[in-house]
């Protein structure tokens, strides 16, 4: 059932605190339901206090905001490890298991997870986006625009070398 599905998706969209309470319908499915008539308030309360707390706070200021690309741009910096020497792509890699272990250890302190199919794990499984892969990048010191990469000359695994 569509009102279901959709459901679900606005009360784990919600829960992720990846929408203001105002946020319709229609934005995500195109379908339009009265998004206040599918979350108790009991469920709204709780979810406030839990935006209040300090741990919640220090996990959303920990966590890298996602930006709009262009496809092209997506493209170019979700490419730019293939072309990148070992150093660089280990550096990449580095960044990603420290980015996602810090964001778990305070994603499970503010307790972010409740209610989530999969809980912390999955919310951090799905948090390298593409802000998070540029963020990474700049990080190495690796300028994705300009196409020149690979500081040395041995260049990363992905490149089938």
């Amino acid at each position: 059932m569509v009102t279901r599905f959709v459901a679900a998706v606005l009360m784990t969209v919600g829960l992720l605190g990846c929408a203001s309470e105002s946020l319709s319908a229609r934005e995500i499915s195109g379908v339009d339901i009265d998004v206040d008539s599918l979350i108790s308030e009991e469920t709204r309360a709780e979810w406030r206090a839990l935006r209040e707390t300090e741990e919640y706070k220090r996990y959303e200021a920990f966590k890298i905001p996602s930006k709009k690309y262009t496809s092209e741009e997506s493209r170019m910096i979700h490419n730019a490890d293939e072309r990148v020497s070992k150093s660089e792509q280990q550096c990449i890699y580095d960044y990603y298991d420290e980015y996602t272990d810090k964001l778990y250890d305070l994603c499970v302190a503010a307790d972010a997870g409740r209610n989530i199919g999969g809980g912390c794990a999955h919310i951090v499984g799905y948090s390298i986006d593409t802000s998070v892969v540029e963020t990474a990048l700049a990080a190495c010191g690796i300028d994705w625009r300009s196409g020149e990469y690979a500081k040395d000359d041995s260049l990363g695994s992905n490149t089938g070398q």
